[in-house]
This record gives C-alpha cells, sequence and structure tokens, in this order.
C-alpha cells in the first residue's frame, strides 16, 4: 500500500515530507514499524498515522519530530474525527497496545487548521507527557533581531563573508560533529552517509547554506535546513571557532529568508531536554536574539487500558 500512501501525503493537510515513506524508511531497520490507515465506509482513504511499536506501546513516530494522524484536505467532520479516535482506541486494544504516545504536528507546519486529534485526546482524557519549547518566528513580517544581531549581519557583510548553497555535506560535517562533540559529547542524529541519501531523495527540501571566507574561502559556519510548505526548520546549525567570532549566523540566516519567502515561518527547533523540563538558557537567549519566539511541541500520553467502549459519541 506504499504508492496509495505516498498519494495521500503529498495532499494531506498537516503532512509534510518527512512523512514521505522515502523518507521515513532510511531508518526502519530501527523499528518496529506499526502504521496506521484508516478508511471510511466508502474505502475511501481519509487519514494516515506514522507509528512504531515497542512492545505494549505504541510511539508516532519515534523516528520523526511530529507525526500523529496526517488528514486529507476535505478531511472528517469533528463527530466523525472523533469516531476515528474511538476506532482507534479499538484497535489499539485489541492488538495489546497499553499505551499511546502521540506527537502532533504543529500548529504552523500544517497548511490549514488540523487540530482534531489534540481535541479528540483531550475528551478521551490524554495527559502531556511532554512540552518543549522551540523558537519560532514568522517569515514575511519584521525581523526581530536584536541589536548585536543586527550589527553582526552588517560587520560579516563588510568583512567579505560569502554565504552560499553546498551540495558537498562533508565539510561541514566535520565541523558539526567536532562542535557536538565538545560541547555536548553526542553526535548529529543522522550520520553524514544518511543525510546525504536523504538529501538525494529530496534535494528541494534539504538544504545546506554556508559561510566562507571570500579571499580564502575558509567554511566558517553552516545552517542545514528542512525547507517544507509552510515551514524553515534549521534541522542542524554550527560553526568553526572563527566562525563565531565573527558571528556569521545571521548572515547566513538572512540568505535563507531571501530565497525561501514564500514559506511562512522559520523554525529553529527546540531548546529543551528531558521532554522539556530542562530548558537550555543560553541556547533559547541565542535563537531569541535571532527572532526567536516561543512555540511548542508536545507529546500527549493515552492510557488504552483506562478507556470504555465508545466514550466519545453516543
Amino acid at each position: 500500500m506504499r504508492r496509495q500512501w505516498q498519494e495521500f501525503i503529498a495532499t494531506a493537510t498537516n503532512a509534510t515530507f518527512l512523512h514521505n515513506r522515502d523518507y521515513m524508511d532510511y531508518h526502519s531497520h530501527r523499528f518496529e514499524d506499526f502504521s496506521l490507515m484508516a478508511f471510511d465506509s466508502r474505502s475511501r482513504l481519509i487519514a494516515v498515522l506514522p507509528a512504531n511499536r515497542k512492545g505494549d506501546e505504541l510511539w508516532s513516530h519515534q523516528g520523526l519530530t511530529y507525526g500523529g494522524w496526517l488528514m486529507a484536505p476535505r478531511h472528517l467532520v469533528p463527530a466523525a474525527a472523533l469516531e476515528l479516535w474511538q476506532a482507534t482506541v479499538d484497535m489499539l486494544r485489541k492488538n495489546g497496545i497499553i499505551t499511546l504516545h502521540y506527537k502532533p504536528v504543529p500548529w504552523f507546519y500544517c497548511s490549514y487548521p488540523t487540530e482534531d486529534d489534540i481535541y479528540a485526546l483531550w475528551r478521551l482524557g490524554a495527559t502531556m507527557e511532554a512540552v518543549q519549547q522551540a523558537a519560532v518566528f514568522p517569515i514575511g513580517q519584521p525581523w526581530l533581531l536584536n541589536e548585536a544581531a543586527r550589527q553582526n549581519l552588517r560587520k560579516a557583510q563588510a568583512k567579505g563573508v560569502t554565504v552560499n548553497q553546498e551540495s558537498d555535506f562533508a565539510p561541514f560535517w566535520d565541523i558539526l560533529n567536532q562542535r557536538l562533540e565538545e560541547r555536548y559529547n553526542t553526535v548529529p542524529v543522522h550520520t553524514l552517509e544518511e543525510m546525504q541519501l536523504l538529501q538525494s531523495r529530496f534535494p528541494e527540501r534539504i538544504k545546506l547554506y554556508t559561510a566562507r571566507l571570500a579571499d580564502t574561502s575558509e567554511l566558517l559556519a553552516g545552517i542545514l535546513v528542512y525547507v517544507t510548505d509552510t515551514v524553515v526548520h534549521s534541522q542542524y546549525i554550527s560553526s568553526t571557532p572563527q566562525g563565531r567570532a565573527m558571528k556569521t549566523l545571521p548572515a547566513i540566516l538572512e540568505r535563507i529568508l531571501r530565497e525561501h519567502d514564500r514559506c511562512k515561518f522559520f523554525d529553529f527547533g527546540t531548546s529543551c531536554e528531558n521532554g522539556g523540563l530542562i530548558l537550555n538558557p543560553g541556547l533559547s537567549e541565542q535563537k531569541y536574539g535571532l527572532g526567536g519566539r516561543t512555540a511548542v511541541y508536545q507529546t500527549m500520553r493515552l492510557d488504552i487500558s483506562n478507556q470504555v467502549q465508545s466514550p466519545l459519541l453516543p
């Protein structure tokens, strides 16, 4: 049913290219896929749920930043959406699932309001499991850089810093690996080979922008972005020591915003650990200085074992 999934994702109001099987399946060996497809009484596909199973728990999907039920443009009236959720609960119970961990698509990634899932989960008694602070700003409105960032943008331009899109990810991955190891003792979520594979599959969706010195072409910094229909998301940001000293990130951002002015939002991603219980104040302040303001990524938890038969509708 892969083709049917792919055709549906292309038009769903809250889907992005992350929900395309060509993206999801690059790490399929790490997860027990338990994705769902919902059909109406006329056998029409009305929604899909990217998900994986882990024992008696279902996650939407642990390999993705966000997911949940993805809906068709002419998606269900509210009462029918509640029926979908009751059918979901019944199906999961029959398959031995006792807990659902659910990550709805943040509203700013949706092409049309699609929050039937949050309403249904509230009705079912779901609890908030994680709320992560992210930094987001609207594209096309005044860019709320702080004064230091504005000065850094002017200085980078005056010093001959050039910003370009690059297809070779390897030099950037070297500085990214080094920076993550030095500061956080970790590595990128994706290997270089994985990211190169994904970029080859989605060349218009995954792009790398770098800052270099004009006279030496020395790499100073880079931002790798995921481009959806509504959002430009910074998947990875990293700088060399010299790039950090020269404060080159505003110059890269300015180029990205110029090239993707049809998108509605720029998303720096989250600045949290432990499901949002720990905020990184320095990182969040840096994103604030670059114009980001708080939006949230949510994870909701539903105890399937506590559900009674058909509680949502008469």
